[in-house]
């Protein structure tokens, strides 16, 4: 610590030695005269006060008073003088001139004097003078010209000056003229009331060395009985530990999984980004014409434009009938079917293609072997869409996808999973609309009431897949499946208060937002 330190810190041990408490703003002007190399202003007393603080020496008490002080324009005119009084100086210096001329000839000197920190130009500082100086009658008007009148004293810069060495000697009502127009304001005041603390010593040679830590060799020297161990601080935070953090995305993605998990679900294998259309659109009983498979929804691969032909060509051709003439009640969708459409490879649009994938998966068991069972799936990845970019809408995004199969199943089964699943993320009211989707039927879009937004918002899809998609694949008569999407995207931006979905994902994340996001706790 350096000797000037010392030099203050003894200061204001020696101020506090026989008092029961000293003000820091008396202490401060006393020490400004005492030490003035080294005090400045009470910000520099602060700084001691705080290092004492640190060593147990002294404690402070946080005070604080409202009072008036002198504005920039109020220490102006304290300095220079009034514009009033100046515009009278001016008259009577320039005799007989005109209320027009006057105030040219006033703006035209003020103009160097009075620009800051006042906001008016001169010219509108010495009209507003003009007037000033008429009330004060540091000017009469006699007829077309003006005259000077009573200058033996600058009464407001008189005022000021009284006010700023001690404010008391000013009257009240003068104070409030002075706060109108802005010369002084009301502040608040704060200081220290320092007293002494449980180690406080008269002088800092006095102090006994502090450590932090016992060590072997103080003990060895007996060295410990001279010194003092500074407290531990058990509230204090360690030093932030650089390193990877995980987005927010994948904290409620963790959630949302263990949900599942703990609702008996198994989880599919997602890893496969790139799809051909006949799992993606096809085996899911969506046209070939849909405009949803156009290249301005889909991402189309350039290389390779084709994947392999599917390994079942009887499935491939049951679903190929199925959409031209279909079957067991169905006419199907009635047209060409085109056998080179379902081979081209796309990055999937949505994870119901591996849904479609498990379930030819199932129905090949029960082909192979006549067993079956009831199952439940989720998957939670990735999908893309051919997407204008905008606050709620990206071109990749994460898809929550589920179904469970089993027999006689109906729509009540799956309000029954959709109720369960949102109400053990806290969203207990549910209200579902009829929609329309190609390879469910009936089919129902989900809302949940937002209580934090005050009105419902939609969360998912769902339905049950249609007797077109499931026939094919050889599934029992009787067995039925039902399946639903929630997005991931939209209760992460409600968890953690996030307007705009370019916050989350993209170029725009801020990584502060990524390292300080709390744990998911999903309580809406």
């Amino acid at each position: 610590m350096s000797k000037g330190n010392n030099l203050v810190e003894n200061a204001v041990l020696e101020a506090v030695q026989n008092v029961e408490e000293v003000d820091s703003l008396e202490l401060c002007k006393k020490l400004q005269e005492q030490l003035p190399e080294l005090v400045h202003n009470h910000q520099d007393l602060h700084r001691v006060l705080l290092s004492l603080v640190a060593l147990d020496l002294i404690s402070l008490e946080n005070k604080s008073k409202q009072e008036y002080e002198l504005t920039a324009e109020g220490q102006l005119y304290a300095e220079e003088g009034t514009p009033e009084f100046k515009y009278g100086q001016i008259a009577s210096e320039n005799p007989g001139k005109s209320v027009k001329e006057m105030s040219a000839l006033v703006a035209e000197q003020l103009a160097g004097r009075y620009t800051k920190p006042l906001p008016a130009n001169p010219t509108q500082l010495a009209n507003a003078s003009f007037g000033k100086a008429k009330q004060m009658k540091y000017v009469n008007v006699k007829g077309p010209s003006i005259e000077a009148g009573d200058l033996s004293a600058d009464k407001v810069k008189d005022l000021l000056n009284t006010f700023a060495s001690d404010s008391s000697k000013v009257p009240a009502k003068e104070v409030n003229d002075l706060k109108k127009r802005g010369l002084v304001s009301l502040v608040t005041v704060k200081w220290f009331g320092i007293k002494k603390a449980s180690s406080y010593v008269t002088n800092m040679s006095l102090l006994r060395r502090r450590v932090a830590e016992l060590t072997e060799e103080m003990v060895k020297s007996g060295e410990w009985k001279d010194v003092d161990f500074a407290p531990l601080n058990f509230n204090a935070l360690g030093s932030k530990i650089s390193c990877g953090h995980e987005h927010p995305l994948l904290k409620v993605r963790y959630e949302f999984r263990q949900i599942f998990l703990q609702m008996g679900f198994e989880e599919m294998d997602t890893s496969k980004w790139v799809e051909s259309s006949f799992w993606n659109f096809d085996s899911l009983f969506q046209g070939q014409q849909h405009p949803c498979r156009d290249m301005h929804d889909t991402f189309f691969l350039k290389t390779p434009e084709y994947g392999n032909p599917i390994a079942d060509q009887e499935y491939f051709q049951r679903v190929k009938t199925t959409h031209e003439k279909g079957g067991q009640g169905s006419i199907g969708l009635r047209y060409e079917f085109d056998d080179k459409i379902p081979y081209t490879n796309i990055l999937r649009t949505h994870t119901t293609a591996v849904s479609s994938r498990y379930l030819k998966m199932i129905a090949d068991h029960y082909k192979a072997t006549g067993e079956i069972r009831p199952r439940k799936f989720f998957s939670i990845d990735r999908v893309y869409r051919n997407e204008t970019l905008d606050a709620t809408h990206l071109a990749e995004f994460s898809q929550v996808e589920g179904f469970v199969i089993d027999k006689d199943l109906s729509l009540a089964d799956l309000m029954s999973y959709i109720f369960e699943f949102f109400s053990r993320i806290g969203l207990n009211e549910i209200e579902f609309k009829p929609a329309y989707n190609p390879y469910t039927e009936p089919s129902m879009e989900i809302f949940a009431k937002h209580e934090g937004l005050g009105k419902w918002i939609e969360v998912g899809n769902s339905g049950m897949f249609r007797p077109e998609m499931l026939n094919p694949m050889g599934l029992p008569e009787g067995w039925n499946v039902v399946a639903w999407g929630f997005s991931l995207e939209r209760p992460t931006m409600i968890d953690y208060k996030i307007d705009e979905i370019r916050k989350l994902e993209g170029p725009n994340v801020s990584l502060d937002l990524i390292e300080n996001v709390p744990i998911s706790r999903l309580t809406f």
